[in-house]
């Protein structure tokens, strides 16, 4: 598989990048990889409840069913 191709030691490199502010911040590519993950599934579930507040029923978006999806 990919994966098993992969370095072992990838998720403890160390990734170099500008924040909002221009400040250079270093963390691991594991952090940096987990904070994605979290922030994305944070911010579907405030469209998730914002649109329940509405009234609306939310669409299905979990980020595996929209992978899923044929893309055009």
């Amino acid at each position: 598989s990919m994966l098993a191709t992969l370095p072992a030691d990838l998720g403890d490199r160390q990734l170099t990048y500008l924040d909002l502010q221009k400040n250079s911040r270093t963390l691991p590519l594991w952090a940096i990889l987990r904070h994605l993950t979290n922030h994305s599934s944070y911010h579907r579930g405030q469209l998730t409840a914002r649109l329940m507040d509405a009234g609306i029923e939310p669409p299905l978006i979990d980020l595996v069913l929209w992978a899923m999806q044929p893309q055009s």
